[in-house]
């Protein structure tokens, strides 16, 4: 195919400008989130795998404070869902760590108290929002290995109004 050509020109300029778009949409979207969001604290407990192609991050569980929500195999059924089916966290007192709350299907409104809600899934018999995984300086990877399985750190985290949430930083005592 001779890209010097016209047809060729534009199919070039198109595949090119269709990632750089699509990249740039997903940057804007976690600045929004950034920006916007409100600011929970959830405590972490884990560990730091390596992974050579992934490079260094932690992997950690979250204590959403949400024990019973997918303990029981039957919660999505409890309420008319399937398993896989997003559930949703009303959080209502974020200053609480973790913030108090209870939960509810997505399709569901949320009652008035939510300060923030925070979508996510049952897996295994926990409750997952894809917040559970932290990249690392591989040059701090060690370190924070070692104050994360000693305890008592957290993940801040920023949630937006549609229940969508980032990792903001790593709080270590």
């Amino acid at each position: 195919m001779d890209l010097t050509a016209r047809p060729g020109r534009i199919l070039l300029a198109i595949s090119v400008l269709i990632p750089v778009i699509v990249l740039g949409f997903v940057a804007f979207q976690k600045a929004r989130i950034y920006a916007q969001g409100v600011e929970v604290r959830f405590p972490i407990d884990g560990y730091d795998p390596r992974d050579i192609i992934a490079g260094h991050y932690l992997i950690y569980r979250v204590d959403y404070g949400t024990d019973a929500v997918c303990a029981e195999n039957d919660m999505p059924a409890r309420y008319g869902a399937s398993a896989g089916d997003p559930v949703c966290l009303c959080l209502t007192d974020v200053s609480e760590v973790p913030p108090a709350n209870y939960e509810y299907t997505c399709e569901e409104k949320p009652d008035s108290d939510c300060v923030a809600v925070l979508k996510g899934r049952c897996e295994r018999g926990r409750f997952t929002a894809g917040l559970e995984r932290y990249y690392i300086n591989e040059g701090k990877a060690e370190e924070l290995d070692r104050i994360v399985r000693q305890g008592n750190s957290r993940i801040v985290v920023k949630i937006d109004r549609s229940g969508e949430a980032l990792v903001h930083s790593l709080e270590t005592p």
